[in-house]
């Protein structure tokens, strides 16, 4: 089957003068051209360079909405002048050529949608996901082993202190592997250390 074409161009207006940038099938290759906004000759230019494929996102204007009349349902976009132009010029957009491209560069990336992941992209993410498992199981184990020195009457405060930390780590949303820290049944009366690192555990869970 094939794959529908995505064209896109931008245009922007200064004084009575339209700049408009058009991108290939793949969001490269600028091409600009330039003409009188408030003349019907100049207007009946940019409906030539935009043919019948092209896809337009324009500050609003009376030319915005001749746009809006000559073109098929659906092909034009019109952005606010304070709300999206003039945001971007203060983000270091300057008007005319850059502020077209630019709004046509938007208009491509809104159209094509998520790039799926290549071969090797999968793998690399993978392999990311795989060590950030095996960290979380690292850490998990480590924080039982600590418990286990409290239990048997190691109460340093470092000890706890970094009990806590591991576990809360496993615990934060960079966590992909499923694996859960686990939870522990604290008596009100008991003031250990290690009932102070499990509550402070309950405390943080419920944040």
């Amino acid at each position: 089957m094939e794959k529908t074409k995505i064209l896109t161009a931008g245009v922007d207006i200064i004084g009575t003068r339209y700049h408009v940038c058009l991108l290939d099938q793949e969001g490269k290759h600028p091409r600009y051209y330039h003409g009188r906004e408030d003349t019907q000759s100049g207007q009946n230019k940019l409906i030539a360079y935009l043919g019948p494929h092209y896809r337009v996102v324009i500050v609003e204007s009376s030319l915005a909405l001749i746009l809006l009349f000559r073109l098929q349902e659906g092909r034009v976009t019109i952005k606010e002048e304070g709300e999206h132009y003039r945001v971007w010029q203060k983000a270091g957009i300057a008007r005319g050529d850059a502020m077209a491209r630019f709004a046509a560069l938007l208009l491509y990336e809104q159209l094509i949608g998520p790039k799926p992941l290549t071969e090797k992209e999968e793998r690399e993410l993978l392999a990311a996901e795989w060590e950030r498992a095996l960290a979380d199981v690292a850490r998990i184990e480590r924080a039982g082993q600590i418990i286990g020195e409290i239990h048997g009457g190691n109460e340093s405060p470092k000890l706890s202190a970094e009990a806590l930390r591991l576990l809360q780590a496993s615990q934060g949303p960079s966590s992909s592997s499923g694996v859960e820290a686990p939870e522990y049944a604290i008596d009100s009366d008991d003031n250990s250390f290690l009932a102070k690192v499990a509550r402070a555990l309950a405390k943080d869970r419920t944040k």
